[in-house]
């Protein structure tokens, strides 16, 4: 019973699909907007991509990068000092930058840090991002 429906749906699907392209080609002969549909369709398309690849790894090297550029720019050394404030900077799969304090205690970059601090991570994250990936 449930292969039958699950066949028959798959049909349906290849049905449709067939039908979406003559109806595209139709377009096609006579408007633009067919064009448009394509060209629309390609840049989702590049777009969900460019999105998968900076979610996986190149997400995970900028946000390396950029703790590096950060805790040095701000002269946090956590593996030399038990006292350092402020342990760690990290991507979120958000794109949000958290900041964690001694105990892993995470900080709020609008409430927690300074103006100094604040700056620091805006531009370790800019050129983490360049030098990781210049050309996305």
């Amino acid at each position: 019973m449930i292969a039958y429906a699950i066949k028959s749906t798959k049909e349906k699907i290849t049905e449709l699909n067939e039908d979406l392209e003559k109806s595209t080609k139709k377009l096609g002969k006579k408007d633009s907007n067919a064009d448009k549909y394509k060209t629309a369709k390609l840049v989702k398309k590049v777009l969900q991509n460019v999105e998968e690849a900076l979610k996986g790894e190149e997400l995970l090297k900028v946000s390396n990068e950029m703790n590096r550029i950060f805790l040095e720019m701000i002269g946090s050394s956590p593996e030399e000092n038990d006292f350092a404030q402020i342990t760690k900077a990290e991507l979120t799969q958000d794109f949000d930058i958290m900041v964690y304090g001694s105990g892993g205690a995470e900080l709020n970059p609008d409430r927690d840090l300074n103006g100094a601090s604040r700056r620091a991570i805006t531009l370790a994250f800019i050129l983490g991002k360049l030098r990781i990936s210049p050309a996305i």
